[in-house]
């Protein structure tokens, strides 16, 4: 009997780990982590308000002079999104697949500016975007036409 039960915990134990193989081996898509970080600032006058800015930072190109707010998100329309607060920006950015990672808050000049970090899976060639919209992207679609139209006439 406890040769038998040998027999059968072996011929166990090399099924699981042949299916372990295969199913890591034969994997179609490869997945990799991406982060961003939600920037959480209260704009309005004197602190009075309860919205707040948030940009998200891609880890993209920053502009030389500083912040000037290519990183806020916007709708469909162009129009700043503006969150109730930090955790109605992270619900959000749960929506569309991003989880919590870390926070710390930095205070510069009387102002509090909140720092989230978020990451998720992406496939490999994905955007970490995905369907988000930035000031940043505004810009490059107005360039990108400009120069379509350009072309546009020499061709036509």
């Amino acid at each position: 009997m406890k040769y038998l039960f040998s027999l059968f915990a072996m011929a166990l134990a090399v099924v699981c780990n042949a299916q372990n193989i295969d199913s890591s081996y034969y994997q179609e898509e490869q997945f990799h982590r991406v982060y961003c970080e939600l920037l959480g600032i209260n704009k309005n006058v004197l602190g009075i308000g309860n919205k707040i800015s948030v940009q998200v930072d891609f880890g993209e190109e920053a502009n030389f002079w500083g912040n000037d707010g290519r990183d806020i998100l916007i709708d469909d329309k162009g129009k700043e999104i503006k969150f109730n607060s930090m955790v109605d920006a992270m619900n959000f950015m749960g929506e569309r697949g991003w989880r919590y990672q870390d926070s710390y808050v930095v205070t510069i000049g009387g102002s509090n500016v909140i720092h989230w970090l978020l990451y998720k899976e992406i496939a490999e060639g994905e955007s970490a975007k995905g369907d988000l919209k930035q000031r940043r992207d505004k810009k490059k679609d107005k360039k990108k036409k400009s120069e379509d139209t350009k072309y546009n006439d020499v061709y036509n």
